[in-house]
């Protein structure tokens, strides 16, 4: 048997060779690997897509991706989240290719086009004179928070409160701020009504 070595004259059998990008290459059965979990595939592009034709096209587009990435997946680690990992982000890149909002937990806002986005309604002078109506300590906390952007580390080391209270504070101050601002887009939005 011949003894394999590298430049080094050090033994390298057992040592995986790397292709021209650095990357141990996919093992023979790769692609049977990913058609395995068609399954899990399919269940999360259902839980994303929420249409069945869709949640086709989106395992499709990841499992086609995938074989044509597999130089660059990393053997030893885990298949399974990279499928996934491929799959939110064809997701995502087609749900901004069609004009819709996406959230990273699967919800999808899907607004017709020629439809008025709620912030066309709102204005900074909405804004500010919802702000002015806060109490002196919320408009403080906010004001740290969103127009300073301080962490919430830096902001409870300036108040001298404990963090967790900076994030409960905030909440309130927002949930209070939507309100405020959800009132002031159904008059906006009644007054613009033809």
């Amino acid at each position: 048997m011949k003894r394999l070595s590298g430049p080094s004259g050090n033994d390298v059998r057992g040592v995986a060779l790397r292709n021209e990008n650095g990357h141990v290459p996919a093992p023979a059965d790769f692609g049977a690997r990913i058609a395995s979990l068609h399954g899990t595939l399919r269940a999360r592009a259902m839980s994303l897509a929420q249409d069945r034709s869709d949640a086709d096209d989106l395992v499709q587009a990841t499992m086609e991706k995938a074989l044509v990435a597999s130089g660059r997946f990393t053997v030893g680690t885990n298949v399974e989240a990279w499928l996934h990992t491929i799959l939110r982000n064809v997701f995502i890149d087609e749900r901004r290719r069609h004009g819709r909002i996406v959230s990273l937990d699967g919800d999808v806002a899907a607004a017709p086009p020629d439809e008025p986005d709620r912030l066309d309604f709102l204005t900074v002078d909405d804004l500010d004179a919802a702000l002015a109506t806060l109490q002196p300590w919320q408009q403080e906390i906010f004001h740290l928070a969103y127009r300073e952007k301080m962490s919430y580390r830096d902001i409870a080391a300036h108040l001298t409160i404990p963090s967790s209270t900076v994030g409960t504070r905030l909440t309130r101050v927002k949930a209070k701020l939507r309100q405020q601002l959800e009132d002031v887009y159904v008059q906006n939005r009644q007054q613009c009504s033809f």
